[in-house]
């Protein structure tokens, strides 16, 4: 993009000082600092957006299962397969041992929270959660023809363990099989009555068990206007406050979700210390069970759309995680093992040992359903990256024009459009630029064939760069004026980029005809290919500096295949971005070009005449 040599800073400021020195390079040309960018915008697009579908996480295949191995506190038996959600009812209560007349004893029951925003299942077996149904999100189709189900945030591998949200895991392992399995009493308050076997919230489930000298009271409280509960756990053993840890999930969702394209997406776990978010991936040994430390103010379990969220009412200091490996089968039909990543949380967090307080928020990572938790702001579970500052007034805007519309593909073209016509005058002055530099090429082919004889190491080069920048000021071309526009552009690009594959409101949002999700990839591959053209003319379409060396231009012209390859498994979304963006430049471009004269010579400024003079 530079038509000549540049001296280094050190090179001008030694032949300032009159004292040239050898031992430093002369200068770099321009051809080579071109390259170099080049280069740079190349690696930090493939770094940022092609590095996962390129390099996917290996995946450690799962061990065998060894005898007498258990974890620091053992879990619980399995559960035994049940419905999702059913009515409240009673169900026949398997043999268990004679209990003492101060022992509960109590029939099977299910209890069904029906709200505005989801459906939860209570079991009374071990008083956990079994089932939170979103009622305004549904499972990814396997198939055209399969019939859409609400998108359950409980089920999924957890059910095979028999681990569900609430269960505990404490030191002694007939205490936890007991706290785990066996019968809760349960009073409901805040209702009078249900409805049809359901109950509406806001609403409090108590539920509890004594068993010989384990007692154990759980409350369960049921937010109407958001995604959430409150879940209040004390007990004591032995007369001591009961210590250990409560399961509060490993993995969201079913597990087909997973794997809408034939890569898993990647649990997480996120949590709130020091000031910042921070995220941990599974650890790699599935054996033993990873403590984090800090002053944590939430913790949870983190999905590329959902979350699940505990907000302790006072700090705590710990948490576990611990990976299990799993092979399922996807919505493609391809088997892949994929992690899974159990969440622990300490139950003595009240002011009092042996109390959990917890605010959980159950559902999608969802700007003002985050914010709208009093306990704590955790709009911050959304990773946009480094320039989330862009894509707020993105989002915000995309939003505003979907109101409109009513379709988030036509607000997607619509919105590359007003970015692409705000980027235009930088684009602009990029051309501009680029037919200075080839005006004034002869004057800098002369230079440099002036000093064509002298070796690199001659401090004689460094006059020949000077020479170059003079011409270069003399004629009011900066030199860098070809690619610093372009790489203004960089951040707005990684925001979208970010807008596009984070915002849950692309989630089965169709556009036309074969475009029924936007978040997934294009099944036909057809808006990649087209994308791929579309950059092959924009390419084409733009000048490049006078002394581009011909294997860079060719390399820059197979750029265009090479990103194809790479967006093919990329969400349509995005692929509908840049299509469009290539569609408007190429548009706008030759619109430009009848503003532009090409035989523009540029004109030397006043000052610089009267100085020759």
């Amino acid at each position: 993009m530079k038509a000549a040599s540049i001296p280094s800073r050190e090179a001008v400021l030694i032949v300032k000082e009159g004292k040239p020195e050898n031992r430093r390079l002369p200068g770099i040309s321009n051809t080579v600092m071109e390259k170099r960018f080049i280069i740079f915008i190349i690696l930090t697009f493939l770094v940022f957006i092609g590095f996962q579908y390129l390099f996917p996480p290996t995946q450690i295949p799962a061990p065998q299962q060894q005898p007498g191995a258990q974890a620091e506190y053992p879990a619980s038996a399995p559960y035994d397969s049940a419905p999702a959600a059913v009515a409240s009812e009673n169900i026949e209560s398997p043999a268990t041992e004679e209990a003492s007349p101060e022992d509960t004893a109590v029939d099977a029951q299910r209890i069904i929270i029906d709200g505005d925003l989801y459906t939860a299942v209570l079991d009374n077996r071990g008083g956990v959660l079994t089932s939170w149904e979103l009622k305004d999100y549904h499972t990814t189709k396997r198939h055209r023809d399969d019939e859409s189900r609400a998108f359950n945030m409980i089920t999924g591998a957890s059910r095979n363990e028999g681990l569900y949200p609430g269960a505990l895991m404490l030191p002694d392992a007939a205490a936890t099989a007991t706290a785990n399995n066996e019968y809760y009493q349960v009073s409901i308050e805040g209702v009078e009555s249900a409805n049809e076997g359901k109950l509406s919230p806001p609403v409090a489930v108590k539920l509890t068990l004594a068993r010989g000298d384990l007692r154990i009271e759980k409350i369960w409280s049921f937010d109407n206007d958001n995604y959430t509960a409150n879940l209040l756990i004390s007990g004591t053993k032995a007369g001591k406050p009961l210590e250990g840890r409560f399961f509060l999930s490993e993995d969201i969702g079913p597990e087909s979700e997973h794997f809408i394209t034939s890569r898993a997406a990647g649990l997480t776990s996120v949590y709130f210390s020091g000031g910042k978010v921070r995220r941990e991936s599974p650890p790699k040994d599935p054996q033993e069970p990873k403590r984090l430390e800090g002053d944590i103010r939430w913790a949870g379990i983190d999905l590329q759309y959902f979350s699940m969220i505990a907000i302790p009412k006072y700090p705590f200091s710990w948490f576990n995680i611990q990976t299990t490996h799993l092979r399922q089968t996807g919505v493609d039909g391809n088997e892949i093992e994929r992690n899974l990543l159990k969440v622990m949380l300490p139950l003595n967090t009240g002011s009092s040992g042996g109390e959990a307080d917890y605010k959980l928020y159950i559902g999608p990572k969802k700007q003002e359903n985050l914010r709208l938790t009093n306990s704590a702001d955790l709009s911050r579970v959304v990773d946009y990256g480094i320039f989330s500052l862009l894509v707020y007034p993105l989002l915000a805007a995309l939003r505003w024009i979907h109101q409109f519309v009513q379709n988030y593909g036509a607000a997607i073209v619509l919105l590359t459009f007003a970015i692409s016509v705000i980027l235009f005058p930088l684009r602009l002055k990029s051309m501009l630029s680029m037919r200075k530099m080839s005006a004034i090429h002869p004057k800098v082919k002369a230079i440099q064939d002036k000093y064509r004889q002298y070796k690199a190491t001659d401090p004689r080069k460094r006059e020949m760069n000077q020479e170059v920048m003079a011409l270069y000021k003399e004629h009011g071309v900066n030199p860098m004026g070809g690619c610093l526009p372009l790489l203004i552009q960089m951040p707005l690009l990684i925001a979208f980029y970010s807008l596009l594959a984070y915002t849950i409101d692309l989630r089965q949002a169709p556009f036309i005809w074969w475009i029924q999700d936007l978040s997934v990839k294009d099944p036909f591959y057809v808006l990649p290919i087209a994308m791929g053209l579309t950059s092959f003319i924009s390419q084409k379409m733009m000048p490049m500096a006078p002394t581009t060396d011909p294997t860079q231009a060719k390399i820059m012209m197979i750029m265009p295949i090479f990103f194809t390859f790479i967006f093919l498994n990329m969400s349509s979304g995005l692929n509908l971005y840049f299509l469009c963006s290539n569609v408007f430049q190429v548009a706008l471009q030759k619109i430009a070009e009848r503003w532009i004269p090409k035989d523009a010579t540029p004109q030397v400024p006043a000052k610089a005449k009267s100085k020759k003079r």
